[in-house]
């Protein structure tokens, strides 16, 4: 399928993979935010830490906000990042020693929070989760 505008240039583009085929393509807005929460997952390489997060289906993330502490009630914003592709990531090479509880929340265009992902412990010794 292929959207032309009148002046002849090519607006949109479908095709499907091999051995998919289709005789109709309706392109209509789609929005939508899943029942599932975003993911947030991490590494630590020497004195860096990276998170990686991303919410597979949501149509309507802007960016995230990082949350991190030493303790699940006492997070604060550490970062405010623009959605990047799929998966979005930040890195950190200065916490202090004791922060190891992670969150990410999903933003909107307006800034406001969508939805929140598990909270993350980089440190299950020193930081266990289910307390």
């Amino acid at each position: 399928m292929t959207e032309v505008s009148p002046q002849g240039k090519t607006l949109f583009e479908l095709s499907f993979d091999k051995p998919y085929v289709s005789y109709r393509a309706f392109r209509f807005p789609w929005h939508a935010a899943p029942a599932t929460k975003p993911d947030l997952a991490f590494k630590t390489d020497a004195d860096q830490l990276t998170l990686a997060y991303s919410w597979n289906g949501a149509t309507d993330v802007a960016g995230y906000r990082v949350f991190g502490g030493e303790t699940p009630d006492s997070m604060d914003v550490l970062q405010a990042v623009d959605k990047a592709d799929f998966e979005t990531q930040s890195q950190f090479s200065e916490l202090p020693s004791g922060e190891c509880y992670f969150q990410v929340a999903a933003v909107d265009s307006d800034g406001a929070e969508m939805a929140r992902s598990k909270l993350l412990s980089t440190d299950a010794r020193l930081c266990p989760l289910g307390q």
